[in-house]
């Protein structure tokens, strides 16, 4: 991961985004699990389904447990004994009734690249005008004077 895209996670998560992933329970076709995530969670497998907040989330994900009588909470989320089209479905409706809004991966993978691009360009940009040198050697110095502070 480069420090663009370390910088790009990092705004992102502040935001509070974050996400159900639904994957199917391996070994066992026709279940499903889904588990509350964040932004490290961008480039898993499955589907994902964004939300505001993990409040937003945890707030479908109950109403998930509470609705479907073919859901157990475990400790990781849920598992839910209906085939993976169906629990997409499911998530969807629960949102949609609550009220809450859906932020597609379309548009949380767009912002991050947006993001990860912008922080990238700044950097080179700091780099080229000598702004980073000056930078790492203020930190360097702040660290010397911390550690003979502490002496």
């Amino acid at each position: 991961m480069t420090k663009s895209s370390k910088l790009a996670s990092e705004i992102l998560s502040a935001t509070g985004i974050a996400c159900l992933s639904l994957s199917t329970l391996a070994g066992h076709p026709g279940h499903c699990k889904i588990s509350i995530g964040g932004i490290g969670d961008l480039k898993a497998t499955g589907e994902r389904v964004w939300f505001r907040s993990e409040r937003d989330a945890r707030r479908v994900l109950d109403a998930c447990l509470s609705r479907c009588f073919a859901a157990t909470r475990t400790a990781t989320g849920l598992t839910i004994k209906l085939p993976y089209e169906q629990v997409v479905g499911l998530v969807d409706l629960v949102g949609f009734t609550l009220g809450i809004m859906r932020i597609s991966d379309r548009t949380v993978a767009m912002t991050f690249d947006s993001i990860s691009s912008r922080a990238e360009a700044a950097i080179k940009g700091a780099a080229r005008a000598g702004t980073m040198k000056r930078i790492k050697a203020a930190l360097a110095q702040r660290e010397r004077d911390e550690l003979y502070a502490a002496n």
